[in-house]
């Protein structure tokens, strides 16, 4: 069991690197033209086709992802330049409103001083 598991492990690891060699296979590359482009290759007959697709989909997934073209990140990072995009249309829209209309002053009455105060602010006489 562990020579077979060992034997898998390599031609996995093979498959990957013919894989990362080969300049043909990008992330928009599907698994059947890949499959006409490296078919010939011992490292691609070495594995059985289950094997096969599944390490090629998890290869070409992080192709995508660090190309950024994975459909996900790519919705995602429209969504989050649209609603910045919005935040700023907001925010110009609401300084634009501040500068038409300047804030209306209230006039503050004056009250009138209480006992206390009028004690406090009269001049004490200066003691010689």
């Amino acid at each position: 069991e562990e020579d077979a598991e060992k034997v898998a492990k390599k031609n996995r690891k093979k498959f990957v690197e013919l894989l990362q060699k080969s300049r043909e296979v990008t992330a928009k590359t599907s698994y059947e033209k890949a499959g006409k482009l490296l078919g010939s290759s011992p490292a691609w007959e070495a594995m059985d086709d289950a094997t096969r697709r599944q390490c090629y989909d998890i290869f070409v997934d992080q192709l995508k992802i660090q190309a950024g073209t994975k459909e996900d990140a790519v919705e995602e990072d429209e969504d989050a330049k649209k609603k910045k995009k919005e935040g700023k249309t907001t925010k110009k829209r609401k300084q634009d409103e501040e500068e038409e209309e300047p804030p209306k002053k209230t006039k503050k009455k004056k009250e009138e001083p209480s006992k206390d105060e009028e004690e406090m602010t009269k001049k004490k006489p200066k003691k010689k």
